[in-house]
């Protein structure tokens, strides 16, 4: 059934993308700016090229959780993928029986109670990141006023993208995903650790 395609292709490739892409990059950033704000400075004068790492890094993962929210522009989003499971249910077998409603509906109400932070977000990267909007272009300091993000709501938000995930695995390959972000924590602050 094509349905059971796509959603097998859907899952691996959203898996993908946050267990092997935006976790490890997460943990790394997470890592630096613990480091910057238990040390101050000083990691930056040791090694400038942190500042442009962090701020890489920081770009990638918004553009990233952008991507997987992007609303009404693509059929390839993690709101999408909700919807086509809900539709699909009863074609998309797992290994118990087909995906659980209330499975579903607990998903949706995740990501609806993270609302907020996913349209701060997104407005963020299209009044900044992906366009040059004249208010912002030059004003970034204004950019952080209108629309701050918070490191602790990024996590929140991919360990959100992370659940989902797993739940999905779980029911339809019968493992879930082991995170990563451990062992990037550890491989960064011995990076960091190694600028001093």
């Amino acid at each position: 059934m094509i349905e059971q395609r796509n959603y097998a292709a859907y899952l691996a490739g959203y898996t993908h993308i946050i267990s092997s892409n935006l976790v490890p990059k997460l943990a790394t950033h997470y890592a630096i700016e613990k480091s910057i704000a238990e040390e101050g400075e000083a990691i930056l004068k040791a090694e400038p090229l942190v500042f442009y790492l962090r701020e890489s890094l920081e770009i990638d993962i918004f553009l990233t959780i952008a991507k997987l929210l992007d609303g009404n522009r693509s059929d390839r989003n993690l709101l999408k993928f909700n919807s086509y499971c809900h539709a699909n249910r009863t074609k998309i077998q797992w290994g118990d029986g087909n995906i659980p409603i209330e499975l579903l509906k607990n998903h949706k109400s995740m990501m609806d109670s993270r609302s907020d932070f996913i349209n701060k977000l997104t407005r963020r990267r299209d009044k900044y990141l992906a366009h040059s909007d004249k208010e912002y272009f030059l004003d970034i300091e204004r950019l952080d006023n209108d629309f701050p993000i918070e490191q602790s709501d990024v996590v929140d938000l991919v360990r959100c993208f992370q659940k989902i995930m797993n739940d999905h695995n779980q029911g339809f390959r019968g493992s879930g995903i082991i995170s990563v972000d451990g062992f990037f924590t550890i491989a960064a602050e011995n990076f960091i650790e190694k600028l001093k």
